[in-house]
């Protein structure tokens, strides 16, 4: 990848929610081992039980998360989609579907996990905004859930 393509790919991993206020330095490190990818409606990024290859900051179009067919969670633009590249054993914990034409920026797993372990500061940084994600969408499970149980008992 020439230098001009990894500041692009900084400035826009950068410019993403998820990794706003994160240091130069950062950035470059984890544009090193980013690519852009796209995604055909209903092209799986990945199904439950495969080997995690990517970690996707989604930048256009709509993906969903489903689990023997049901859709569990859509994921859009400024969202970050998995987080199993980071757990043993690095496997989608479901199926992952474009809805509609989509493009990311994709951080190689490995890679990316071997940064974090080079760099504990990084590695620290990502650990904290992934746990506030998976909080937050545990909040939203919840909800649903509370939610699905007062229509049944009505």
């Amino acid at each position: 990848m020439s230098a001009e393509e990894t500041q692009e790919l900084a400035a826009t991993i950068g410019q993403h929610i998820f990794f706003k206020g994160l240091t130069e330095d950062h950035l470059h490190r984890l544009a090193s081992c980013a690519e852009y990818q796209h995604f055909e409606s209903n092209e799986h990024l990945g199904q439950q039980g495969e080997r995690t290859e990517y970690f996707h900051l989604v930048l256009h179009g709509r993906i969903v998360l489903e689990t023997s067919g049901v859709a569990v969670q859509a994921v859009d633009p400024d969202e970050i989609l998995g987080w199993s590249w980071f757990v043993p054993p690095y496997s989608w914990r479901f199926d992952a579907r474009a809805l509609e034409a989509s493009r990311t920026v994709a951080l190689e797993a490995k890679k990316l996990r071997d940064l974090c372990d080079n760099h504990p500061d990084l590695g620290y940084e990502l650990l904290r905004r992934l746990v506030q994600v998976t909080a937050q969408r545990l909040e939203t499970t919840r909800q649903q859930l509370v939610d699905n149980t007062r229509r049944a008992d009505v």
